[in-house]
């Protein structure tokens, strides 16, 4: 039992200082955007998605060396030109959230407040 216990500690100690050993993975940088307009699927819409729009305008915002509140202020503003549509949604959300709504009464509240942002 003595030989077992001893073994465990000598484990141990051999795991963390190995572990302790570990570098932090240095991040990989954003990708440059792309020199092409994205493609669409389907429909005469030439908007691109949600996620390509956003990574769009936050490169834009990178690129103009932008940091902190200013860099997001510039995204959300770039983001709402090139996708109004989903700028309005999420400015329907934000509101529902804060009048404490959630599940049902949430998507009905984005749903009315979308089509009265759109007349």
């Amino acid at each position: 039992m003595k030989h077992f216990t001893i073994a465990a500690l000598a484990l141990c100690l051999g795991l963390s200082a190995a572990l302790a050993q570990t570098t932090t993975p240095v991040p990989d940088p954003i990708p440059a955007p792309a020199t092409s307009p994205p493609q669409t699927t389907g429909g005469a819409s030439a908007q691109p998605n949600g996620k390509e729009a956003h990574l769009q305008c936050r490169n834009e915002a990178i690129a103009k060396g932008l940091k902190g509140p200013a860099r997001k202020a510039d995204v959300q503003g770039c983001f709402a030109k090139a996708r109004p549509d989903l700028a309005a949604a999420q400015q329907c959300r934000e509101q529902a959230k804060a009048k404490g709504l959630a599940d049902k009464e949430l998507r009905a509240f984005v749903k009315q407040c979308k089509t009265g942002a759109q007349q």
